[in-house]
């Protein structure tokens, strides 16, 4: 508690007095703490005394419990810091709005203001009344680590009635509620980062701020996506939702309905574990077709042609199976909003059949209608033998000399078994067996010599 200060002495602490270590706090929104060392700057550190000049002010982490002590030697209706546009307040121990007011009314240009790991409860409606004046012009706010939920955000939110970036990463909010529709009516960008939501359907109560371009949701658990009405998030076109407890492609698909949405994160959640992240990639941006960006990888007109034809690859033996029942073809195309348009565009994909091992097997290997008319052994007259497909007419040849029991020098001769179809051909030992028309009508014929 001795070691606790007023904001004005914070404030000449830090750029006023001489500090033989120059230690320099860098502004953080949140995370660990951040130091340069002033090196030969001699020039800058003196300008920073002069707080007149000051456009960036950072007293974070400087144990701040009041704007200052009655026996403060300055006039608290002359003193300002008049060019000061951003403050960062974060990690101290301020407790009411009334002294923040206080801190703002020196501060007539502020526009960004940080107040995160503060013990900050939020306002009543009388001093909602007394102070508001002073957060007109207050255009971004971060509160973060308030232990706050909607409601306190809500109260807070009449004292800046002009706001257009909110940041409330790790507080409490689970549910979320818009009462009045002028409510937010100029924000633009809002984090609701580590906050245990998981409800979609709480998200979509933000769908009609007229003018949200960027939503952050990491870290919220939320676990499936579903929209509940129809254009919602018309101006939305930055969406974090990295870091959740995301399952099923449908939810994936849903996102196809935000109409403005440019920019996607959707990085570690549990639908991308299984499969590889070109994979997981194109399936995205097939289903998405509008996104000019994901999880901060820009996609290029080549980039999606080739990704669309990978997804048309392999998606399509899936719409064979499914178009043939009512119910799962409507799942299908709830899965892949995309995919008779970009069918249309490509056309019709040439799928390899997907083969069983044994069929696999069986690939490598030829059946073989053996003729040997002039052999003595009746049993010997014909065989049907399987080799391999890699096999030489020398290796043949050597095989059925002694399968066959030819003592004799011969040759092999292809010849067609069909009486309407005429075809011969003797054999050269340096080619491949494959190498010749074999199948069920063709024979190979030993010919002695």
């Amino acid at each position: 508690m001795n070691n606790r200060k007023s904001f004005i002495d914070a404030l000449y602490s830090k750029y006023c007095d001489d500090d033989e270590t120059a230690i320099i706090d860098l502004p953080q929104l949140d995370g660990h703490r951040r130091v340069c060392e002033w090196v030969g700057m001699e020039k800058i550190k003196n300008q920073l005394k002069n707080l007149n000049n000051l456009r960036w002010i950072d007293l974070s982490d400087q144990q701040i419990d009041r704007p200052y002590n009655d026996d403060n030697d300055f006039d608290q209706n002359q003193f300002h810091l008049p060019k000061a546009c951003s403050l960062y307040l974060a990690k101290n121990f301020l407790t009411n709005w009334l002294d923040i007011a206080k801190i703002i009314k020196l501060t007539p240009l502020i526009e960004e203001l940080i107040l995160s790991s503060n013990p900050l409860r939020p306002p009543s409606d009388k001093e909602i009344v007394e102070i508001c004046d002073h957060f007109k012009r207050l255009k971004a706010i971060i509160l973060g680590d308030l232990n706050y939920d909607w409601s306190s955000l809500l109260q807070c939110s009449k004292l800046w009635p002009s706001i257009e970036r909110i940041s409330l990463f790790e507080n409490q909010i689970q549910t979320i509620q818009i009462v009045d529709n002028n409510q937010f009516e100029n924000l633009k960008f809002l984090s609701l980062s580590k906050n245990p939501i998981s409800d979609w359907n709480e998200i979509c109560m933000l769908g009609k701020l007229p003018k949200l371009e960027t939503l952050e949701l990491p870290n919220c658990q939320i676990k499936m996506i579903r929209f509940n009405e129809n254009n919602l998030f018309s101006k939305l076109q930055y969406l974090d939702l990295s870091y959740n407890q995301i399952n099923d492609w449908q939810s994936i698909a849903e996102l196809n309905k935000l109409l403005s949405l440019k920019i996607l994160l959707l990085k570690r959640n549990p639908l991308f574990d299984t499969n590889e992240y070109y994979h997981n990639f194109n399936f995205i941006l097939s289903r998405i077709r509008r996104l000019e960006k994901l999880d901060r990888e820009p996609i290029k007109k080549e980039s999606r042609n080739d990704g669309e034809k990978y997804y048309l690859r392999m998606i399509y033996p899936e719409y064979l199976e499914c178009y043939k029942n009512p119910k799962t073809r409507l799942k299908f195309f709830d899965e892949n909003p995309c995919f008779q348009q970009i069918l249309s565009e490509l056309g019709e994909p040439i799928i390899a059949k997907n083969l069983t091992k044994q069929e696999k097997i069986q690939q490598n290997f030829i059946h073989l209608n053996i003729y040997d008319e002039q052999n003595p052994d009746q049993s010997r007259k014909y065989v049907r033998k399987q080799i391999p497909i890699t096999m030489k007419v020398f290796n043949l040849k050597f095989m059925l000399k002694h399968l066959l029991h030819l003592s004799d020098e011969f040759e092999l001769l292809v010849k067609s078994i069909d009486n309407n179809w005429h075809y011969e051909e003797i054999m050269e030992d340096r080619n491949d067996v494959c190498a010749y028309c074999i199948d069920d009508n063709v024979g190979i014929f030993v010919k002695r010599i």
